[in-house]
């Protein structure tokens, strides 16, 4: 089945949100990735099922974010093998992380949600 999740992902706490050119915080990272990982942070912790963290170290997850004219990306990757590995979950789509709907979240929330109950 396309972008189901395994249960890592289901079983996860803390989740790192970065961009793929790095930490959000590094002065080389466009604004427009910026604001997506502090919006993605922001919904996270609205839906309430992670715990968003500062370090990659302490983190289940790694949720990577790109902010792009064409295509946003939201990747989602086992904190242990990190953002070079395979992701457990990719969503990509034009307007995927705009800040009012974040339809890439809401995707990866749905493909949780339905992991949940299998």
């Amino acid at each position: 089945e396309p972008n189901a999740v395994p249960k890592l992902v289901v079983n996860a706490r803390y989740v790192y949100v970065t961009t793929f050119d790095g930490d959000p915080i590094l002065p080389d990272v466009l604004s427009e990735d910026r604001q997506a990982v502090a919006d993605v942070e922001n919904a996270l912790r609205a839906w309430g099922k992670f715990i968003v963290i500062y370090r990659p170290v302490d983190a289940d997850l790694i949720m990577v974010v790109q902010k792009r004219g064409s295509e946003d990306i939201l990747a989602v990757y086992d904190a242990k093998l990190g953002s070079k590995s395979i992701p457990l979950w990719r969503g990509m789509r034009r307007g995927g992380l705009d800040s009012k709907e974040l339809p890439l979240v809401s995707s990866f929330r749905a493909a949780v949600e339905k992991a949940e109950k299998s």
